[in-house]
Protein backbone atom coordinates (compact mmCIF):
# COMPACT_ATOMS: atom_id res chain seq x y z
CA UNK A 1 0.00 0.00 0.00
CA UNK A 2 3.51 2.11 0.34
CA UNK A 3 4.00 1.90 -2.82
CA UNK A 4 3.72 5.06 -5.70
CA UNK A 5 1.79 4.06 -8.88
CA UNK A 6 4.71 3.36 -10.93
CA UNK A 7 6.37 1.02 -8.36
CA UNK A 8 2.84 -1.11 -8.30
CA UNK A 9 2.76 -1.07 -12.10
CA UNK A 10 6.67 -2.35 -11.95
CA UNK A 11 5.31 -5.00 -9.22
CA UNK A 12 2.83 -6.24 -11.91
CA UNK A 13 5.56 -5.37 -14.92
CA UNK A 14 8.29 -8.04 -12.56
CA UNK A 15 5.35 -10.56 -11.98
CA UNK A 16 4.64 -11.18 -15.77
CA UNK A 17 8.22 -10.59 -16.93
CA UNK A 18 9.50 -13.06 -14.73
CA UNK A 19 10.65 -17.37 -15.58
CA UNK A 20 8.63 -19.85 -14.53
CA UNK A 21 10.38 -19.85 -11.28
CA UNK A 22 9.92 -15.89 -10.65
CA UNK A 23 13.84 -14.64 -11.49
CA UNK A 24 13.84 -11.46 -13.08
CA UNK A 25 16.40 -9.92 -14.96
CA UNK A 26 16.94 -5.94 -14.22
CA UNK A 27 16.68 -4.41 -17.31
CA UNK A 28 16.36 -0.35 -16.47
CA UNK A 29 15.47 0.58 -19.96
CA UNK A 30 12.55 -1.67 -20.82
CA UNK A 31 11.16 -0.46 -16.94
CA UNK A 32 11.49 3.19 -18.58
CA UNK A 33 10.00 2.34 -21.67
CA UNK A 34 7.12 0.39 -20.25
CA UNK A 35 5.94 2.48 -17.28
CA UNK A 36 6.70 5.52 -19.25
CA UNK A 37 9.24 6.49 -16.38
CA UNK A 38 11.15 9.76 -16.43
CA UNK A 39 14.26 10.44 -14.95
CA UNK A 40 16.90 7.94 -14.53
CA UNK A 41 15.19 4.78 -14.60
CA UNK A 42 18.17 2.58 -12.75
CA UNK A 43 17.62 5.06 -9.62
CA UNK A 44 14.13 3.87 -10.15
CA UNK A 45 14.48 -0.06 -9.94
CA UNK A 46 16.45 0.80 -6.69
CA UNK A 47 14.33 2.80 -4.71
CA UNK A 48 11.62 0.46 -5.75
CA UNK A 49 13.44 -2.43 -4.66
CA UNK A 50 13.90 -0.72 -1.34
CA UNK A 51 10.11 0.35 -0.89
CA UNK A 52 9.06 -3.58 -1.88
CA UNK A 53 11.48 -4.60 0.97
CA UNK A 54 11.07 -2.72 3.48
CA UNK A 55 8.95 -4.69 5.74
CA UNK A 56 9.43 -7.95 4.11
CA UNK A 57 12.30 -9.39 1.51
CA UNK A 58 9.21 -9.86 -1.11
CA UNK A 59 12.42 -9.54 -4.16
CA UNK A 60 15.92 -11.39 -3.46
CA UNK A 61 18.68 -9.77 -5.35
CA UNK A 62 21.07 -13.20 -6.30
CA UNK A 63 24.57 -12.80 -6.66
CA UNK A 64 24.47 -12.70 -10.56
CA UNK A 65 22.45 -9.26 -10.49
CA UNK A 66 18.85 -11.06 -11.63
CA UNK A 67 15.90 -10.58 -8.79
CA UNK A 68 14.10 -13.62 -7.59
CA UNK A 69 10.68 -12.59 -6.48
CA UNK A 70 10.15 -14.87 -2.98
CA UNK A 71 6.96 -16.14 -2.94
CA UNK A 72 6.34 -17.09 -6.82
CA UNK A 73 7.35 -20.63 -6.86
CA UNK A 74 4.92 -21.16 -3.34
CA UNK A 75 2.34 -19.38 -4.67
CA UNK A 76 1.83 -20.17 -8.25
CA UNK A 77 2.53 -24.19 -7.69
CA UNK A 78 2.88 -25.27 -4.03
CA UNK A 79 0.43 -23.64 -2.14
CA UNK A 80 -0.16 -27.11 0.29
CA UNK A 81 1.51 -29.52 -1.86
CA UNK A 82 5.99 -29.23 -2.46
CA UNK A 83 6.47 -29.93 -5.73
CA UNK A 84 7.01 -33.08 -7.17
CA UNK A 85 9.68 -34.49 -9.52
CA UNK A 86 7.82 -36.78 -11.06
CA UNK A 87 5.53 -34.17 -12.10
CA UNK A 88 6.61 -32.67 -15.62
CA UNK A 89 5.82 -29.62 -15.34
CA UNK A 90 7.19 -29.50 -11.65
CA UNK A 91 10.84 -31.10 -13.04
CA UNK A 92 11.23 -27.80 -15.01
CA UNK A 93 10.85 -25.54 -12.49
CA UNK A 94 13.12 -27.92 -9.84
CA UNK A 95 15.67 -27.80 -12.88
CA UNK A 96 15.45 -24.12 -13.67
CA UNK A 97 16.17 -23.71 -9.55
CA UNK A 98 19.05 -25.86 -10.17
CA UNK A 99 20.33 -24.27 -12.86
CA UNK A 100 19.98 -20.67 -11.04
CA UNK A 101 21.77 -22.24 -8.17
CA UNK A 102 18.80 -21.83 -6.22
CA UNK A 103 18.42 -24.85 -4.67
CA UNK A 104 20.29 -24.11 -1.26
CA UNK A 105 18.43 -20.78 -1.42
CA UNK A 106 15.27 -22.53 -1.52
CA UNK A 107 15.89 -25.44 1.09
CA UNK A 108 17.01 -22.55 3.60
CA UNK A 109 13.90 -20.23 3.09
CA UNK A 110 11.62 -22.09 1.35
CA UNK A 111 12.14 -25.52 2.07
CA UNK A 112 7.99 -26.90 2.04
CA UNK A 113 8.25 -25.89 -1.93
CA UNK A 114 11.21 -28.80 -1.90
CA UNK A 115 10.33 -32.57 -2.39
CA UNK A 116 12.44 -34.00 0.40
CA UNK A 117 15.13 -35.40 -1.66
CA UNK A 118 15.74 -32.27 -2.66
CA UNK A 119 16.17 -31.51 0.70
CA UNK A 120 18.28 -34.43 1.89
CA UNK A 121 20.34 -34.04 -1.38
CA UNK A 122 19.43 -37.32 -2.60
CA UNK A 123 19.55 -38.71 -5.57
CA UNK A 124 15.76 -38.62 -6.77
CA UNK A 125 13.83 -41.87 -6.92
CA UNK A 126 10.67 -42.47 -8.29
CA UNK A 127 8.17 -43.10 -5.75
CA UNK A 128 6.72 -46.01 -8.10
CA UNK A 129 9.49 -47.30 -10.17
CA UNK A 130 8.36 -47.69 -14.21
CA UNK A 131 8.66 -50.86 -15.81
CA UNK A 132 11.53 -51.14 -18.64
CA UNK A 133 8.66 -50.46 -21.61
CA UNK A 134 10.59 -53.12 -24.02
CA UNK A 135 10.15 -55.42 -21.47
CA UNK A 136 6.63 -54.91 -21.49
CA UNK A 137 5.97 -55.38 -25.38
CA UNK A 138 8.17 -57.96 -25.56
CA UNK A 139 5.73 -59.53 -23.39
CA UNK A 140 2.98 -58.59 -25.48
CA UNK A 141 4.74 -59.86 -28.84
CA UNK A 142 5.55 -63.75 -26.98
CA UNK A 143 1.80 -63.89 -25.67
CA UNK A 144 0.73 -63.36 -29.41
CA UNK A 145 2.66 -65.42 -30.53
CA UNK A 146 1.80 -68.35 -28.43
CA UNK A 147 -1.49 -67.76 -29.12
CA UNK A 148 -1.08 -67.80 -32.83
CA UNK A 149 0.46 -71.46 -32.28
CA UNK A 150 -2.56 -72.53 -30.05
CA UNK A 151 -5.61 -71.41 -32.54
CA UNK A 152 -3.47 -72.98 -35.43
CA UNK A 153 -3.26 -76.35 -33.11
CA UNK A 154 -6.87 -75.97 -32.82
CA UNK A 155 -7.58 -75.54 -36.31
CA UNK A 156 -5.97 -78.47 -37.28
CA UNK A 157 -7.49 -80.66 -34.70
CA UNK A 158 -11.40 -79.39 -36.13
CA UNK A 159 -10.12 -80.18 -39.82
CA UNK A 160 -12.36 -83.69 -39.16
CA UNK A 161 -14.95 -82.28 -37.73
CA UNK A 162 -15.96 -79.40 -40.64
CA UNK A 163 -17.45 -81.69 -42.68
CA UNK A 164 -20.36 -82.00 -40.16
CA UNK A 165 -20.66 -78.45 -39.66
CA UNK A 166 -23.35 -76.30 -41.02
Amino acid sequence: MELTPHQKLCWYFINDRCDNIGVWTPNPKLIAFNLDIEGNPQQFLDDFLQAINEADELIHVMPSGEWLITDFVKFQYCQKKPLHPNNPAHKSYLQLIKEQNLLSWFSVNYPETLPESYLNEEKKTSIRPLKEPFETYKDKDIDRDTDRDIDTDKAQELEPFKQFAP
